[in-house]
């Protein structure tokens, strides 16, 4: 067991939040969440401060072993097949949702396009708008099998904790791409109403701008909401929210 397991552990064990022992030892979260992943040591004056926390020698603290990592604190374990599964079908529902978002925004393509002719104007609006709907009505029947992970306080074997973590940081820039990406398309689209262009079909090239805007906007913010349900629980379990929940479930 390495130290950030042990660190790990032994937190739990007490029941303290990574926000808690952070207080305690007089410093950030971010510290605690980085000792917990492996990704350094507390200086001297914070292992013997840990070391009265929790009752243990600074060598037994530091020393790593091959032990199993066992646990009698409250929570839902998950796995790394669970959470992979999960995110995973986050991936697909937010899919689906971007893609019917952005479908309903395309119709205004063929609706002003075919403006002078009416009848054909709506219906191909229409059908688009169908069919979006379509994409979110079958996104919102399909059951959700990882709900739990939304409710409850979970956890993980540290060393896979460690490793989604980092593959998190890996593909974090990916998606904070594609939600500025956004940000940028929606801007031109802002930009093209103030265009004075004779016979060219801005209002068109617009409907695209947002459609496709949209799209990359949904699915980044949902890959990233994600991610935050795995690696930010405890946050989430202390926000104000989820306590207001609790309180309404009971």
């Amino acid at each position: 067991m390495t130290f950030g397991e042990k660190l790990f552990k032994l937190r739990k064990e007490k029941g303290f939040s990574q926000e808690a022992l952070a207080e305690k030892l007089n410093t950030t979260r971010q510290a605690i969440s980085k000792w917990e992943n492996n990704q350094g040591y507390p200086e001297t004056e914070k292992l013997l401060m840990l070391s009265n926390i929790f009752e243990l020698s600074v060598d037994d603290l530091l020393k790593e072993n091959t032990g199993p990592l066992s646990s009698n604190e409250n929570g839902y374990y998950v796995s790394k097949e669970c959470a992979e599964g999960f995110l995973s079908f986050h991936k697909k529902t937010t899919k689906r949702t971007a893609a019917g978002v952005a479908i309903m925004v395309f119709g205004g393509v063929p609706y002003y396009l075919f403006i002078d002719h009416r009848l054909v104007s709506v219906t191909l609006a229409s059908m688009f708008l169908v069919t979006g709907l379509a994409f979110l009505l079958n996104m919102s029947l399909m059951e959700n099998p990882y709900k739990k992970l939304k409710s409850e306080r979970l956890l993980f074997d540290p060393a896979y904790f460690s490793s989604l973590a980092k593959t998190y940081e890996t593909y974090k820039r990916k998606y904070i791409a594609l939600i500025l990406l956004a940000i940028c398309l929606i801007l031109l689209a802002v930009i093209l109403e103030f265009a004075n262009i004779a016979n060219f079909p801005l209002v068109e090239i617009q409907c695209i701008l947002v459609a496709s805007s949209v799209y990359l906007f949904i699915y980044g913010i949902g890959i990233i909401d994600a991610y935050d349900v795995l690696l930010r629980n405890e946050e989430r379990m202390e926000s104000l929210y989820w306590k207001f929940i609790k309180k309404l479930k009971k």
